[in-house]
């Protein structure tokens, strides 16, 4: 259930047509480092992103925050995957243990900082 409630938050929010903002839709502030910084932050659209995945709209959502869209597609997994062991009873601790990897926790890494840096020139263009 907990990994449902950001797919449900996310579909209940209006995708921002500029790429940021959509957590405004929270009741959230806005972005303080680009307010700031006058540059996104490394979690600028990733809201939008999850808003723009849950509608269907993979694209887009890549175009947006490609780090939001790895990690809402992988939020739809772990409650899927949370279902099906809840229904059925299988373990998946041989799972996540496969995952905890330290190449994959490092291409994670490369994946987020990757997503960042699309972010900045995308704004700085």
């Amino acid at each position: 259930m907990a990994a449902a409630t950001p797919l449900g938050l996310a579909a209940a929010l209006t995708p921002a047509a500029e790429g940021i903002g959509t957590h405004r839709g929270l009741g959230l502030p806005a972005c303080g480092w680009q307010s700031t910084m006058s540059l996104p932050c490394p979690s600028c659209g990733m809201t939008t992103a999850f808003s723009h995945a849950v509608r269907g709209d993979l694209l887009t959502a890549g175009w947006t925050q490609p780090a939001g869209l790895m990690i809402c597609l992988v939020t739809a997994m772990t409650v899927i995957g949370g279902f099906y062991a809840a229904v059925t009873g299988a373990p998946l601790q041989h799972l996540l243990v496969s995952v905890a990897q330290p190449r994959i926790l490092w291409l994670v890494i490369a994946i987020l900082v990757g997503s960042w840096i699309f972010k900045v020139v995308g704004a700085i263009s």
